[in-house]
């Protein structure tokens, strides 16, 4: 009964006012259109920012506490079986690649020429882990990392000392740093500061640069999506607390000592 006076009342309002009708249908395709609009954009907006900054939402860092905890045991180092650890696959499920950094510096050499640079033995990884790009040539890989390849990835203020910035001059020239000859095979995008001013040489690679020694400076890990950065975080420190006999993750106290499995 209600429906059908109310189909009436609205028959006999379009008659009487059209103008009306006609007004009140425009504004509310008007308003359709707008949310419609409004919805699209906001959802492009944010396909824009995941696809531009998802590198950095998903990028991890672990380093070596710089002081110990009161009441806990002194900070042990990082060192490459705990990267081995968190790449083991089924260890870490919610991280996808793993890049550890050993820092160091060395002096490059090109002829005559000389420059100290930044030295940064890492993964093929690294790129994504610190959002970098290539500027020319390309990235070390997983293999060239397994055999010891001697070869680089140099900044732009290498290149620009070195080689007048001639990049393909650079490209497959063979650089001295420190008592290692490395073949160029990549060139940075510039990012600047001290960014610039990198060799990035495949981790096994860098071993005879610092001394044969197995720690690294800092470990970075991609979780497998934005949505899952709490998840890796978790299983980050539930690898690494189990490898370095952690019992107590907020004191710092750990089990009795034992030597972690290589």
């Amino acid at each position: 009964m209600y429906i059908r006076e109310a189909l009436v009342i609205a028959f006999h309002s379009m008659r009487v006012a059209p103008l009306r009708m006609v007004l009140t249908m425009v504004g509310v395709i008007i308003g359709i259109t707008a949310v419609v609009v409004l919805v699209g954009f906001g959802d492009g907006a944010r396909k824009n920012f995941n696809d531009s900054f998802a590198p950095l939402n998903t990028s991890l860092f672990i380093s070596k506490t710089a002081a110990n905890v009161p009441g806990g045991n002194a900070a042990v180092p990082l060192r490459e079986s705990d990267v081995d650890a968190l790449s083991r696959p089924g260890a870490a499920p919610n991280v996808a690649q793993v890049a550890p950094l050993r820092n160091g510096s060395a002096v490059a050499r090109l002829g005559d020429r000389e420059y100290a640079v930044s030295v940064g033995g890492t993964y093929p990884a690294y790129l994504q882990a610190r959002n970098r790009t290539l500027l020319a040539g390309r990235m070390f890989t997983d293999e060239e990392n397994h055999d010891r390849v001697r070869v680089v990835v140099l900044g732009t203020r290498v290149i620009n000392r070195l080689f007048d910035g001639d990049v393909n001059q650079a490209l497959g020239s063979e650089v001295r740093l420190g008592r290692l000859s490395m073949r160029v095979i990549g060139v940075l995008n510039p990012a600047g500061d001290d960014q610039d001013n990198l060799a990035v040489v495949p981790l096994n690679s860098s071993r005879p640069l610092f001394g044969g020694a197995d720690n690294v400076n800092m470990i970075g890990a991609i979780a497998t999506g934005v949505d899952t950065v709490p998840a890796a975080i978790a299983d980050i420190n539930r690898v690494l607390d189990d490898r370095h006999n952690v019992k107590d993750p907020v004191s710092g106290t750990t089990t009795s000592p034992r030597r972690s499995p290589s």
